[in-house]
């Protein structure tokens, strides 16, 4: 029934436009990790079914974001989660969705915060569980879509990675938009998403998608030390897990 309401939405938008087509990807393929990691992680029949609602329209901003600006960047343009949110709620097409007034506003905190810098303070357990698993299933897919798409161009310079961006990997935290500089500090923001897995489970797949996307940069010497630093971190976990 979602899929359908999701696909009725999406058939307002040109399919063979690129960033269309990869946008309705992306959803049916978060709506799959959200599933699967769900699962994974223990959550109840009814919370799997609000994970697989809350991974396919995480991204239902971005269809009017692309037609309007021609591009996914936020700062340029509108919060696509905020945005997102104003088409559910706003719009009404959340009434459609067999869902309680309690689990809507599930579905409302964990899309608004997917793409937040930090998590809004909360002290529901269901919300936050819901949160950190849509920000740990986009990061997955972000990856993969970087490695694998022709459509996702990545931009190298030689410059040097900004101090302040440096800092964040060192320090084991994402990287502040306000402090990035350039290009290349761009894919060290992206690289540094690895900070933000809160669930053990997702761990995993998110390192072997980022192996293939630094596969696929050209000047790996700029930003062989992060990726190091990412993977240590990465692998860490994974030992305090096994042990």
């Amino acid at each position: 029934m979602i899929e359908k309401i999701f696909d009725e939405y999406t058939s307002n938008y040109d399919m063979s436009d690129e960033g269309i087509r990869l946008k309705w990807e992306h959803s049916y393929r978060v709506q799959e990790l959200s599933i699967k990691y769900a699962k994974r992680i223990g959550f109840s029949e009814r919370d799997i079914f609000l994970a697989s609602v809350i991974g396919l329209f995480h991204d239902i901003g971005r269809f009017e974001q692309w037609k309007v600006y021609q591009t996914f960047d936020d700062v340029k343009t509108i919060d696509h989660a905020d945005y997102g949110i104003e088409i559910l709620f706003d719009g009404g097409l959340i009434n459609s969705f067999p869902l309680d007034d309690y689990e809507k506003e599930i579905v409302r905190f964990a899309i608004k915060n997917h793409n937040k810098f930090v998590i809004e303070d909360t002290t529901d357990g269901r919300k936050l569980m819901h949160a950190k698993l849509i920000r740990d299933t986009d990061k997955i897919d972000i990856f993969k879509i970087h490695a694998e798409n022709p459509f996702i161009k990545i931009k190298e310079t030689e410059e040097e990675i900004s101090p302040k961006v440096i800092e964040s990997v060192i320090n084991h935290v994402q990287v502040d938009k306000k402090d990035v500089r350039n290009v290349n500090d761009q894919i060290v923001v992206l690289l540094c998403f690895a900070f933000d897995i809160n669930y053990d489970e997702c761990l995993e797949e998110m390192k072997n998608n980022i192996k293939e996307y630094f596969v696929k940069v050209n000047r790996k010497h700029i930003y062989q030390d992060a990726y190091d630093e990412i993977m240590k971190y990465i692998e860490s976990r994974e030992e305090n897990v096994r042990d």
